[in-house]
């Protein structure tokens, strides 16, 4: 009998932690909408004075989900280009690859946070996390993302704690493994070397979202993946970073001069010319997936009614757009890019 309830009490200990394990299983992490609540002790000196990019910082880290916390160490440093100098708060990289436990399994992900104090800036956070959520409702090839409650203390006890929203973006290399995929770093990739159908929509979904910052031969807010079973396909776009969109309407966020726009909530078409018969087709389907990347916006928790109508209002003209066969010509076509 008391062989029995030993093997019985192991066999808990087991499924328990392996549960555990799964919780925070690189892919099960973005599977959740409710944010994860997230404790980091660390020298806020240097993270708050934005370090160099390539200088990690070994901090303490506490998960909370549900029921379930786990603790480790983890590396951490600033990143980004033009948020790390702006923002009170810098984006964060974190390197779990580098901690021991069931941590280590998350691999390298980046978090994007609230910028500055105010609820604008709260706001724009929480578009941008929708806009990559809509991005997702429209297709598998996007990075998945996690909000977060984080709350940043002070090693040293100097500072007082900071409390800001943020989310995490799943590993691109994830995000190529659910794709059947690779990541690929390839320099000055011409944009139309891509998958051709892949990049019409992702050129879509951006002139969607009203966002010109991107770049495929400058490798700007693009990554690019290529089917793990072919070395000769043409790699897939994968868009990311939808700050600077008119979608989200940052307040920092100002177009590119040569566009000749006075606001990023002017859309201007970055892809390269297409068939019609290309164009009615993907246009199709966005106006399929219209109802699935409203709910993104209709039923988020997060954005307040003014965002809501703020960013159904600045979508209503491009599905307006997408009925009608000569907007589909003079968008996509006459005012695509020629190089």
């Amino acid at each position: 009998m008391r062989k029995f309830t030993l093997a019985a009490l192991f066999l808990v200990f087991i499924l328990a932690v392996n549960a555990q394990k799964k919780a925070y299983d690189r892919l099960d992490l973005f599977e959740k909408e409710d944010p994860l609540v997230i404790n980091l002790k660390t020298d806020m000196k240097d993270i708050l004075n934005k370090k160099p990019n390539d200088r990690y910082i070994y901090s303490d880290i506490k998960f909370s989900q549900g029921d379930s916390v786990m603790e480790g160490k983890v590396n951490i440093r600033a990143r980004g280009k033009f948020r790390k100098g702006y923002c009170s708060v810098p984006p964060l990289k974190f390197d779990f690859d580098t901690t021991t436990g069931s941590l280590r399994g998350l691999g390298k992900l980046d978090m994007t946070v609230q910028c500055k104090v105010g609820r604008d800036f709260e706001q724009g956070l929480f578009k941008e996390y929708t806009a990559y959520r809509m991005y997702n409702a429209l297709t598998d090839k996007s990075q998945h993302v996690r909000l977060v409650r984080l709350t940043i203390e002070d090693a040293e006890g100097k500072r007082k704690p900071v409390e800001i929203p943020g989310f995490y973006i799943e590993d691109f290399d994830v995000t190529s493994k659910r794709n059947a995929c690779k990541e690929v770093k390839i320099s000055k990739l011409h944009t139309e070397n891509t998958d051709r159908k892949q990049m019409t929509m992702v050129a879509m979904f951006e002139f969607m979202i009203g966002n010109t910052d991107w770049s495929i031969p400058a490798n700007h807010n693009i990554k690019l993946m290529q089917d793990s079973a072919n070395n000769t396909a043409k790699p897939y776009a994968v868009a990311y970073d939808f700050d600077y969109s008119g979608l989200v309407n940052a307040e920092y966020a100002v177009p590119d001069e040569m566009l000749g726009t006075t606001s990023v909530t002017e859309r201007v078409y970055r892809g390269f010319p297409r068939e019609l018969a290309e164009l009615r087709e993907m246009a199709n389907l966005f106006i399929e997936k219209k109802d699935a990347m409203y709910a993104e916006i209709k039923n988020s928790k997060f954005l307040n009614d003014r965002s809501k109508k703020e960013m159904i209002d600045f979508l209503e003209p491009f599905f307006k757009d997408l009925a009608d066969d000569r907007k589909l010509k003079t968008n996509f076509i006459d005012n695509a890019r020629m190089n």
